[in-house]
């Protein structure tokens, strides 16, 4: 959902703050977790934004930004709908169903969508490198699901929440779409004004229809599992947001978005650390699925013959 912005330096602190915001996004998965045993996704979802967009809001008022007009405005719209509305209830629903891990990857498999959409209907290239990365990330969760079937309590429960991951993966990878076409590749846009008009935008639409199906008698209002957890994958994952955006300020945006895959990884670390360590064959499926995504979002620069003697020299000395 991004695109180029502002000066394109180098530096050890926007290194920092991009390691340091993956980190944050790739921990967000235990509390979403925790969370969703005391409320049902969608009401967990709809308690997630609020306090969100209120913090974005504010940031954009205190550094004085600058909103969105004309056609950015509506693609800020639409994707936001997309983004923060409905993808956000489809990422708790999978949290919920297939657990953390499974979700964390199959959820991030978006940049393979955003693979296939640009190159339908944007006529955006490919190359050798992003399509054996588009076929090795999907053949990675056919291979992690395939390897849990009997695990869940059934076939069927497994099944639909991978394709609802999917489903929410592509609408993410349509928002991105809808928001690159209109931008045009321009670095005039203020992201934190397209940010906020998104989570606006998906606040609308997320906390009538939330409360209007969930209600607020299945909720545990009380419950410290609740509220603890909505604080890191609320207002801290907004932080996160805020330092990924100043780093689109120093660095090239394709360098700063190609390291997004580690964010499944960081889960995936988590729940083996938390005790819940997935099957070899699982475990395969998920890494290779996260390298199809590495490879589909890695610059294309990385894989010139320039860069890997580059490599290789600095791997020798």
């Amino acid at each position: 959902m991004t695109v180029p912005m502002g000066p394109k330096g180098g530096g050890r602190a926007p290194v920092a703050l991009l390691a340091f915001s993956v980190l944050i996004w790739g921990t967000s998965w235990w509390p979403i977790d925790v969370a969703s045993d005391h409320t049902s996704p969608i009401m967990l979802a709809t308690l997630r934004i609020g306090p969100t967009l209120i913090l974005v809001a504010l940031i954009f008022v205190a550094f004085r930004r600058k909103l969105p007009e004309g056609r950015v405005l509506m693609a800020s719209v639409v994707s936001g709908v997309l983004m923060f509305g409905f993808f956000q209830w489809v990422l708790m629903d999978t949290v919920a169903t297939l657990g953390p891990g499974n979700s964390a990857v199959v959820i991030n498999t978006s940049p393979l969508f955003v693979g296939l959409l640009g190159f339908f209907f944007l006529r955006e290239r490919l190359g050798v490198i992003g399509s054996a990365g588009l076929v090795i990330g999907f053949l990675g969760v056919v291979l992690m699901v395939w390897s849990q079937v009997g695990d869940f309590p059934s076939t069927g429960t497994l099944v639909e929440g991978v394709l609802l991951a999917f489903v929410g993966a592509l609408a993410w990878g349509i928002a991105a779409l809808v928001l690159r076409s209109a931008t045009g590749g321009r670095d005039d846009i203020d992201m934190i004004g397209v940010t906020v008009v998104q989570y606006g935008a998906g606040a609308i639409v997320l906390v009538p229809v939330g409360f209007a199906v969930a209600g607020t008698s299945g909720t545990d209002w009380s419950a410290a599992g609740l509220w603890i957890p909505l604080l890191w994958i609320g207002p801290i994952t907004g932080l996160a947001l805020l330092l990924f955006f100043i780093v689109l300020q120093r660095m090239q945006a394709a360098r700063a978005t190609s390291v997004l895959f580690l964010i499944p990884a960081v889960a995936i670390v988590i729940e083996i650390v938390r005790g819940n360590a997935p099957g070899a064959v699982t475990l395969a499926g998920m890494f290779v699925a996260i390298f199809g995504v590495a490879l589909v979002t890695a610059p294309r620069e990385l894989f010139t013959w320039a860069a890997l003697r580059a490599g290789y020299s600095r791997a020798r000395a």
